[in-house]
C-alpha cells in the first residue's frame, strides 16, 4: 500500500462535521458483539428513555414507543444518508469514555468526538447520556443502561478558535468561535478508519475494529448504496436524490445516475459521510 500526502498536519483543526459517523458506526457493531448476549443483535429493538440530572434540561427526548433496531436501520441510516438522529443514537448509547478510549487503543489519536450533531448542547450536558433498554418482540428486556455521564473532560488541547466572527442565532459575535468542545477527526485518522473496514489485513489486530465479516460486509453495502436502493428504510427519489449527501463528489447535481454509472462494489465509499 503506497501513501501519498500532501499538506498534512494533524495539529491543525478543521471541524468534521458528519465525517465521524462513520467511526460510531464501527463501534456501535463493535460494542453489539462484545455484549455477548443471546436475544441481543443489529435487529434488537432498542428503547431511548430521556434524564434528567443535576440543572440539565431534558436532552434529546426519544418516545419510548419507537421500534428502532439496535444498529441495523440506526447503521443503514447514517451510511445512507447521513442521519443526524440516528447518529446521535449511537453516540447515546456508547457514550464518550467508550468511543474515544476504542478509537485512542485502535492508534486514531487525533480524533475527539464529544457531542451530539444538530443538538445546541453544553459541553457538560454532551457529557450525560439517556438510559436505554433493549427489548425483544415482546418487549421483555434484554439488556437495560442506566442513565451515565463521563468525568473525563474530552477537548482540543491547543484550543483551536477559528475566524473573525460567528452567528450565534440572529446574533454576530465579532470574535473568533471556540472549537475546544467540538468534534475532532484528523484526515490521517479518517484515512485510517477507512483502511481498517476497506483492508482490515493491513492493520494488527489491536488495531482494527474487532466485527464479524458479516458486519464489514454490511457496512461496505450500505456505504455504496443509493438511497433509492434501500427497501428498509425506504427513501423517496424525489427528497433523496442519488447525489444527496455526496457534496463532494457530486455537487448539488440531481440528476438520476445511469445503471452503468458504477456497480454497488466499484461505488464503496461514495457517500460524503
Amino acid at each position: 500500500m503506497t501513501v501519498f500526502k500532501f499538506n498534512l498536519d494533524d495539529e491543525r483543526y478543521f471541524y468534521p462535521a458528519s465525517t465521524v459517523k462513520l467511526p460510531v458506526v464501527l463501534l456501535a457493531l463493535e460494542w453489539l458483539e462484545e455484549q455477548n448476549l443471546e436475544g441481543l443483535d443489529a435487529e434488537t429493538i432498542m428503547l431511548t428513555d430521556s434524564a434528567v440530572l443535576l440543572n440539565f434540561r431534558p436532552w434529546w427526548i426519544a418516545p419510548l414507543n419507537q421500534d428502532i433496531r439496535a444498529s441495523d436501520i440506526t447503521s443503514k441510516k447514517i451510511l445512507l444518508v447521513s442521519d443526524n438522529d440516528a447518529f446521535n443514537r449511537l453516540y447515546e448509547l456508547l457514550g464518550q469514555d467508550y468511543i474515544n478510549r476504542k478509537l485512542s487503543e485502535k492508534g486514531l489519536n487525533h480524533t475527539v468526538i464529544n457531542h451530539r450533531l444538530s443538538m445546541p448542547m453544553s459541553p457538560e450536558e454532551n457529557r450525560h447520556f439517556n438510559p436505554i433498554r433493549f427489548v425483544d418482540k415482546s418487549g421483555n428486556v434484554i439488556l437495560q443502561i442506566p442513565a451515565r455521564s463521563t468525568e473525563t473532560v474530552f477537548s482540543n488541547t491547543n484550543q483551536p478558535k477559528i475566524g473573525k466572527a460567528y452567528y450565534s442565532g440572529d446574533s454576530l459575535i465579532p470574535e473568533p468561535l471556540d472549537f475546544t468542545f467540538k468534534n475532532k477527526f484528523s484526515i490521517s485518522d479518517f484515512d485510517g478508519v477507512l483502511k481498517r473496514i476497506v483492508f482490515p489485513q493491513a492493520f494488527l489486530g489491536d488495531e482494527r475494529f474487532e466485527i464479524s465479516e458479516e458486519h464489514r460486509n454490511f457496512v461496505l453495502k450500505y456505504m455504496s448504496m443509493l438511497p433509492r436502493e434501500s427497501d428498509f428504510p425506504s427513501y423517496p427519489q424525489e427528497e433523496y436524490t442519488d447525489s444527496y449527501s455526496k457534496f463532494f463528489k457530486f455537487g448539488t447535481d440531481k440528476t438520476r445516475f445511469r445503471p452503468n454509472s458504477g456497480s454497488l462494489t466499484r461505488r464503496v465509499g461514495l457517500m460524503d459521510i
